[in-house]
């Protein structure tokens, strides 16, 4: 693991789909680096797929499919930022409507104030109200 942290990258071949995840998940677990997974059979799924000699299973059951190794920059760059960007305005869309929920609901409990029963607390009140 630790000849693995030294290196810019790291290539497993002839592994199953448990044993990727598992370096994956070691790799991102032990370091600060960004990990990914590439495979080009059926067997791995939910990661990036490149079509290739087996057929058309990985690239239906894949994440991400790619016809060649050399479009992985353009995932990596371009729709990366997209994905930030679609996060940040979900957010931004969630936040807006849990303000307007809230200000809607303070209005409601304004609006259908009771008038207090008590008189000593009305005074003070309107003492409050009046300076």
């Amino acid at each position: 693991m630790s000849l693995a942290g030294l290196c810019q990258s790291v290539l497993c071949c002839h592994v199953t789909s448990g044993q990727k995840a598992d370096v994956v998940m070691l790799i991102g677990k032990q370091t600060t680096s960004i990990t990914m997974a590439i495979g080009d059979d059926a067997n791995l799924i939910k990661r990036v797929g490149l079509a290739g000699v087996e057929g058309g299973q990985t690239v239906q059951n894949a994440d991400f499919a790619l016809p060649q190794f050399s479009f992985l920059q353009r995932l990596l760059l371009v729709h990366r930022s997209w994905l930030y960007r679609r996060i940040a305005v979900f957010f931004q869309y969630k936040s807006n409507q849990t303000l307007f929920v809230t200000c809607a609901e303070y209005n409601r409990e304004m609006l259908t104030y009771k008038p207090l029963t008590n008189s000593a607390v009305q005074e003070r009140v309107k003492k409050i109200l009046t300076k």
